[in-house]
């Protein structure tokens, strides 16, 4: 691959010479460093269900994906901002906790198919089988699958 030359000035230039991108850049930056602190302190199963808003006022809003992680974290909240003080001095934040469902993206789960044979074992248990709860399942089962028509010879 070949690399060109560029004559364009960085990133960095522009970051520099404009009062609002420059500002802009530092609450960037002071928000990651409060996320990388929020990593090493708040344990890896409550981090999963939580997103961090942006500081303001002195409070840093926390949004949990449900009641169990806001709750856990309300607990924690004290400890988790004398932390966040500890490791970034000029930083004293008071946790604000809430609950939003889009806190944490929904993760897809595609949808959960059986193969032919598995298909075609369990019609022919279902027509072995006498009247029970089993049969009834099964019928269910299969009713939501789409039947395949037969292939011709």
């Amino acid at each position: 691959m070949r690399k060109f030359a560029s004559s364009a000035p960085p990133l960095a230039h522009f970051l520099d010479t404009d009062d609002n991108l420059s500002a802009l850049a530092q609450q960037v930056s002071a928000i990651r460093r409060i996320e990388r602190i929020w990593q090493g302190i708040v344990p890896i199963q409550l981090q999963t269900g939580t997103r961090l808003g942006q500081p303001k006022d002195g409070v840093l809003p926390v949004y949990c994906a449900n009641a169990a992680i806001a709750a856990k974290l309300r607990q924690l909240a004290s400890r988790i901002g004398q932390a966040l003080a500890a490791e970034y001095q000029p930083l004293e934040l008071n946790i604000k906790v809430r609950v939003d469902q889009a806190a944490t993206p929904q993760r897809y789960i595609p949808p959960r198919t059986l193969s032919d044979q598995a298909l075609q074992q369990l019609r022919t248990l279902h027509d072995r089988l006498d009247e029970c709860e089993l049969k009834d399942a099964l019928t269910r089962l299969l009713a939501s699958r789409p039947v395949e028509p037969e292939p011709r010879s």
